[in-house]
């Protein structure tokens, strides 16, 4: 591992992994209530998992654009 980071390539690889997706999670559990999945299979758990994903983008998306940050524009 210490020859790995030692080279710029290493570096670069590993600087990407800082941005961790437990913040994410953690606001499916507690905000979007996604703490169980309802439906059965690794087929309905990925399907519940990105719906839920989806959501949360979306309400980031709201949010950015009731904050004035984001400018929506109109598709013709």
């Amino acid at each position: 591992m210490r020859q790995k980071l030692s080279t710029g390539e290493g570096r670069a690889i590993y600087a990407k992994r800082k941005c961790t997706v437990e913040p994410t999670i953690g606001q499916l559990k507690t905000v979007n209530r996604l703490v169980q999945f309802l439906l059965r299979g690794l087929l309905g758990a990925k399907l519940e998992f990105k719906w839920g994903a989806i959501a949360h983008n979306l309400m980031k998306i709201v949010r950015k654009v009731l904050a004035g940050e984001v400018q929506l524009i109109p598709v013709a």
